[in-house]
């Protein structure tokens, strides 16, 4: 059996009266999804999302800025945003990043400049980084990979007339993010329960926005794996997991390819951005024949006494593969202004 925790956009709201406050808790309910080796597709999770989108975002009709949220353009943004990053980091920068077996030695940054289309002092992936790709989208677009906001349009009036201030609260136990609420309490218990369901549209709201958020970052890092799931797609996922904050687990988990001359300098790279050894992997995901077809898994550890991985230095970690990721220190998207 392996296990993700996969967000359930499921919630409870708690109010709470205390010394003249009024506090509304809203915490999300993260339920178990086990992901068997019957059952472990990463286009079933991507299918999952479009189809809560449809049902919970696409009826309100807009962000924001006005601005429908169709299925097809969600789709078709994930599968724009897993291009991006495979022109970014192709096949023979992954390869000479954390080595797969390719033959080919094919240098992106040496292409451009004797083609003329570079000064040779600009690295490819830097070049087009995160924010140069962000510039080139369309406004909602960018909205959808922006971190969320609590809606203007629904805030009028209450910050100013009822005092109201939201902060977020993250649980030490958990770790999930909670989003609370407080105000000055009213005396009148019509207009303290008029406030509190208008409080709670208001969380509502952006925790959907929250959960489309962070739900199509971790759909587009499925595609990048699905993309070219035979070794090159997983280790691109994993840069991209450390730059944009998603679950860097799942492309290890889905990643081990027994076949792979370079599956020891895989994990390795793998550990060298952060990831946990207590992962268990789904052996031979990219040969599958059909989908869901029943796969062995296998603790990441054990496979790493079989291949000889050890877990980098603190040394290597800061002068070798880490610093090519990205030219930024942040892995986080900017929030939206």
């Amino acid at each position: 059996m392996f296990e993700n925790l996969l967000p359930v956009p499921r919630r409870k709201t708690e109010m709470v009266i205390q010394n003249g406050t009024t506090y509304i808790t809203q915490v999300p309910l993260i339920q178990p999804t086990k992901v068997t080796s019957t059952n472990y597709e990463l286009s079933d999770r991507v299918d999952k999302l479009i189809k809560w989108a449809t049902k919970c975002v696409a009826p309100k009709g807009h962000t924001d800025t006005g601005v429908f949220h169709y299925p097809e353009r969600l789709r078709n943004l994930m599968e724009k945003v897993a291009c991006w990053y495979e022109m970014r980091y192709t096949r023979n920068e992954i390869n000479q990043m954390c080595y797969y077996g390719a033959s080919e030695d094919i240098n992106m940054d040496e292409i451009l400049f004797h083609k003329k289309w570079s000064d040779g002092q600009t690295i490819w992936s830097q070049g087009f980084d995160k924010d140069t790709f962000l510039e080139t989208l369309e406004h909602e677009e960018k909205y959808l990979l922006y971190e969320p906001t609590f809606p203007s349009r629904m805030m009028e009036g209450l910050s100013n007339r009822y005092q109201v201030s939201f902060r977020k609260v993250v649980d030490s136990k958990t770790g999930q993010e909670n989003i609370v609420a407080e105000f000055p309490t009213l005396r009148n218990p019509d207009d303290l329960v008029a406030l509190k369901n208008k409080v709670s549209d208001v969380i509502n709201e952006y925790s959907d926005d929250s959960y489309l958020h962070h739900e199509l970052l971790n759909c587009i890092m499925y595609r990048i794996i699905d993309h070219d799931p035979n070794r090159v797609g997983p280790r691109r996922a994993m840069l991209f997991a450390k730059e944009f904050g998603t679950d860097i687990r799942i492309p290890m988990q889905y990643g081990v390819d027994t076949s792979d001359p370079g599956l020891k300098e895989q994990i390795e790279f793998y550990l060298s951005l952060g990831g946990s050894e207590d992962v268990d992997c789904l052996i031979n995901y990219c040969w599958r024949a059909k989908k869901n077809q029943p796969l062995e898994v296998e603790p990441l550890r054990k496979i790493m006494a079989r291949v000889g991985a050890q877990r980098p230095s603190p040394e290597s970690l800061e002068s070798g593969k880490v610093k090519v990721l990205t030219n930024q220190n942040n892995p986080s998207l900017p929030k939206k202004v």
